[in-house]
């Protein structure tokens, strides 16, 4: 090797092992500054905010974020605590955010009750999924502005059985239609007290029950059937006379049963 060669490789040694060091102080340096940050009570965790939680209660929160409290904040793992709040059956989205030195803001979208279903379970709250968020008990009085549902296994809902998904899904869409009936002004049923329909017997035979008789509206085409219900009943109501049954499930007719 040439003079000026092992000049120059001299040089780049003498020049790696300055680089070098500077790197290995940086990180050690880097290093001590996270042991302290992580022995400071500056970033634990004292307080944690919610908003959005009607039906979650504040105890149940209360339960998942207490063991992290004093926790330091920086390194607080947010994905587990996500999922036990996501876990709620009222819960639809969650999203949790750390706001220094020692807060976490819980921001909660809590799913919506469209219906109430009655079986042998009790009165519960469901959403338009078919997800039973709670019973509806405690609220009776609210309950009754919603449609209530029977025929469909709380137990079922809860097992996400597509049967009983599937017979409250056409409940539903039955519910919905004569409730946007009601609230266009058009002609109305007049119903009194909550709107009950029984899906016992599936899509094949949804049962409409009205103050002292029923209606009965076979499968689909719910939205011709339901005008047709409307127009026999302004013609019973001229005549004065009192339908014990509103059969509806044949699209070429439709057959009255009279006290």
């Amino acid at each position: 090797m040439s003079p000026y060669n092992r000049r120059v490789r001299s040089i780049l040694l003498r020049q790696m092992l300055r680089w070098g060091g500077v790197t290995l102080g940086g990180i050690l340096i880097a290093w001590m500054a996270y042991e302290i940050i992580l022995k400071t009570d500056f970033f634990r965790l004292t307080q944690f905010k919610v908003s959005g939680n009607d039906h979650v209660r504040s105890q149940e929160l209360k339960a998942i974020f207490a063991p992290v409290l004093q926790r330091n904040l920086l390194t607080l793992d947010l994905e587990p605590l996500m999922r036990q709040v996501q876990d709620h059956p009222w819960v639809q989205e969650v999203d949790i955010r750390k706001v220094l030195p020692d807060t976490l803001w819980v921001y909660i979208q809590e799913r919506t009750p469209v219906a109430v279903v009655e079986s042998s379970g009790g009165f519960h709250w469901v959403d338009s999924e078919g997800v039973v968020l709670g019973s509806a008990l405690p609220k009776a009085g609210e309950s009754r502005s919603f449609p209530h549902i029977t025929g469909i296994t709380l137990d079922g809902l809860l097992r996400r059985d597509p049967g009983q998904i599937s017979r409250l899904q056409a409940g539903l869409v039955l519910t919905e239609l004569i409730q946007n009936h009601q609230e266009s002004g058009s002609a109305s049923a007049d119903l009194e007290g909550p709107l009950v329909l029984d899906m016992s017997r599936g899509q094949r035979d949804p049962k409409l029950y009205l103050e002292g008789y029923t209606v009965r509206f076979g499968e689909g085409a719910y939205e011709e059937k339901w005008k047709s219900f409307l127009a026999i009943q302004e013609d019973l109501r001229s005549r004065d006379l009192a339908p014990e049954e509103i059969d509806l499930r044949f699209l070429d007719q439709v057959i009255v049963k009279t006290f």
